[in-house]
């Protein structure tokens, strides 16, 4: 019997690094059998999960290998591939329809080697909004100085990737920008510009936005100065971001950060209400204040009021506390 030739590479790998997934997982996957490219495959690093995210990614075709912190599942589902490019992203991301078509048309046009994308958020809060496109706007700005290839989107070619030696399983934290700094040494990182990935909010909301934020500075600073992060110094946690308190109950001991966040998502609440209001009442062509303008406006107002008189107490007990 003659031997059968090998079956066609694909043109991508779509590589996803997992722990306890089958709450997000449905999300990406679904996103990606949207797609009008149907030339990759979707593999699956499972770091010992016991939600059934194996067994979920089994069934819907995905190929499943063991894994790891997310560098070491990255590194095992390139092990695997057999894409002419590497796409690493997270469990928690939905592609926008025409995403891997888009994005390959770019890279084949461009030549580019490596690459990642605008990250916006599965969230209408206008704070989310605005940490999302700052990010993204910094990512672009840095492109040559700085470069920053966060895991939610990471395109690599096969050869480059082998080049660069794949991702340093001893960081702990920041290994996707320690493979843009290393991979940045051979070919450049792009931005590309016809594609964006939606990115889940569940670790603002598990941190909280001001907290996650901070903590974000306080990792590219140690990584800048004092080098990579291959200990516990920063809190990081795999997968346990759905670990989240009670919607409106204050957290014993909670910090001034944690409320501030709090109130801070309490106004933009009252903000989007009433923008929604007033474009009702123009649509309307309402010209009165009706009374639940004016509930909506004093509802605003008085959380405004919290949240500046919250200030006022820490900041008179810090003097207070002084010798």
């Amino acid at each position: 019997m003659r031997n059968l030739p090998p079956a066609p590479s694909p043109a991508i790998s779509v590589i996803v690094p997992a722990l306890n997934e089958a709450r997000y997982l449905p999300v990406l996957l679904d996103s990606l059998e949207e797609q009008d490219f149907s030339d990759y495959e979707v593999i699956l690093a499972d770091a010992g999960s016991t939600d059934g995210t194996a067994e979920y990614a089994r069934r819907r075709k995905c190929r499943v290998v063991p894994g790891g912190m997310p560098a070491a599942g990255r590194n095992a589902g390139a092990a695997v591939a057999r894409g002419e490019f590497f796409f690493f992203v997270d469990a928690d991301v939905r592609l926008p329809p025409g995403f891997l078509r888009r994005a390959h048309e770019e890279i084949e046009e461009r030549f580019i080697d490596f690459a990642t994308c605008e990250a916006r958020p599965l969230s209408e809060v206008s704070l989310d909004k605005l940490l999302f496109s700052f990010a993204s706007t910094i990512t672009r700005l840095t492109l040559r100085t700085e470069p920053r290839s966060s895991g939610f989107c990471i395109i690599v070619s096969r050869r480059l990737f082998r080049r660069v030696g794949g991702f340093d399983e001893t960081i702990r934290l920041g290994e996707d920008h320690a493979f843009g700094r290393a991979a940045v040494k051979y070919r450049p990182l792009e931005f590309l510009a016809s594609v964006w990935a939606e990115v889940s909010v569940r670790r603002l909301e598990k941190e909280g936005r001001l907290a996650y934020a901070l903590k974000a500075i306080h990792t590219d600073l140690h990584r800048r100065w004092v080098g990579e992060i291959r200990d516990d110094l920063i809190e990081y946690e795999f997968a346990r971001y759905d670990e989240l308190p009670v919607a409106g109950e204050e957290a014993p001991g909670e910090t001034i950060l944690a409320r501030l966040d709090r109130f801070l998502l309490q106004a933009d609440e009252g903000i989007t209400a009433l923008i929604t209001s007033v474009r009702n009442r123009e649509r309307d062509d309402a010209r009165d204040e009706s009374e639940a303008d004016r509930a909506l406006r004093e509802r605003l107002h008085a959380q405004f009021r919290q949240i500046s008189l919250q200030l006022r107490r820490r900041l008179r007990r810090r003097r207070e506390k002084r010798p």
